[in-house]
């Protein structure tokens, strides 16, 4: 395949760091690989080989790793792709701010570009996380695939080994991962009555809260009892809130219409009337998820804090009324309201087998009236024993 001659495009990991054998972990290291790389050219693969060497060398050694979903912060990093795009310049400040947001003490960007002349420039340079001011930078040519390849792990472990006294150490067990929680209404009626009227309403509710823990990066407490142990783990916690609602009904009939000076007839007429209800908000907080373990019935709670939510509302009708003397009305309301924070939990049976590893769904409801679902996919980090 031949490689493209720049390469703009997003991937984003997240990984969380920490060290420390205290109980209470807070201030741990943490980072974020952005890897520049269009998707499905060798250039990709270049950069997913630099990526998953430095990622197999964090786990050899420094095993409290926490592994996020790329798609964690899509829409931030949509944002920044479409400004580097305009200025042909990556924003390492507003990488930075992003890597704050979610607790990054460092980012990792990762460069793989091939020239016209076929030689291939890969580079990784670390910055950091509150000031966006460099770190570290490693950077090797190559010319051919295989070069490419190998110069991509070399890359890697220089940059490990420049890295290597901020992660010395060791870090407590800790619970990582997501939870999605969604309540949701869909539904549509089309009906026509004995008089020829004729209703329709359509509604579409949704309102998800996206939760990805961050122990290491934001901080953590472990609280032991005689009967298990509770985990709080500070996380980033999206609230959604998205509800459209339209109906309209038509009416005929005939009514007896005069006009001055001239015979009375009847006049075939139709009403409309249409209203349309649009709510939108959207927030995102760091705020404590709670996970509690009991050891003698092997049964988990989880309880999740939500964001207060700011809702706008934009209502309008408009009625159409085709009598003798027609009559139309237009109105709309806009109005705003927040939702107070709250909180949603659900608990579970840990499997005896694999006990690191909490995952599960509850479904509750159906579509057409409100349907809650949550599902969940935790796992416990634990550090690797010393050989």
């Amino acid at each position: 395949m031949k490689p493209s001659i720049q390469l703009l495009t997003f991937l984003f990991v997240l990984l969380i760091v920490g060290a420390s054998p205290a109980l209470s972990q807070v201030g741990g290291s943490s980072v974020m690989i952005y890897n520049q790389a269009k998707p499905g050219s060798e250039d990709n693969s270049v950069g997913s080989a630099l990526e998953q060497a430095l990622i197999k060398g964090l786990e050899d050694k420094y095993p409290c790793v926490d592994w996020m979903s790329d798609q964690t912060l899509a829409d931030a990093i949509q944002k920044l792709r479409e400004q580097e795009l305009k200025t042909g310049e990556l924003d390492e400040k507003a990488l930075a701010e992003l890597g704050k947001s979610v607790g990054a003490t460092y980012i990792i960007i990762v460069r793989v570009i091939t020239m016209p002349n076929g030689q291939t420039m890969v580079s990784a340079r670390v910055i950091d996380g509150k000031g966006a001011s460099m770190v570290a930078d490693q950077m090797e040519q190559a010319t051919g695939n295989d070069a490419a390849y190998k110069a991509a792990q070399s890359v890697a472990q220089k940059l490990l080994q420049d890295l290597a006294g901020k992660f010395r150490g060791e870090c407590d067990a800790h619970w990582t991962g997501t939870i999605t929680y969604s309540q949701k209404t869909e539904r549509e009626r089309d009906e026509t009555g004995l008089d020829k009227s004729h209703y329709t309403l359509s509604e579409k509710y949704d309102q998800t809260v996206e939760v990805t823990l961050q122990p290491m990066a934001k901080g953590g407490k472990v609280n032991f009892f005689t009967n298990g142990f509770e985990s709080m783990t500070m996380s980033r916690v999206s609230r959604k809130h998205n509800n459209h609602y339209e109906s309209n009904l038509i009416e005929v009939g005939s009514e007896a219409c005069r006009q001055r000076g001239a015979n009375p007839y009847r006049k075939q007429y139709k009403s409309t009337s249409r209203k349309i209800v649009d709510e939108r908000g959207e927030k995102t907080e760091t705020l404590p998820v709670s996970i509690t373990v009991y050891t003698d019935t092997g049964r988990y709670r989880v309880k999740v804090a939500t964001p207060e939510l700011f809702i706008k509302k934009t209502e309008t009708n408009d009625q159409l009324r085709d009598f003798c003397v027609p009559q139309t009305d237009h109105e709309d309301k806009p109005s705003e309201r927040t939702e107070l924070s709250s909180y949603f939990d659900f608990d579970g049976q840990v499997d005896p087998k694999n006990p690191n590893v909490l995952t599960g769904k509850h479904v509750v409801g159906e579509l057409n009236t409100r349907q809650g679902m949550i599902t969940w996919n935790l796992r416990l980090m634990q550090p690797k024993k010393k050989k």
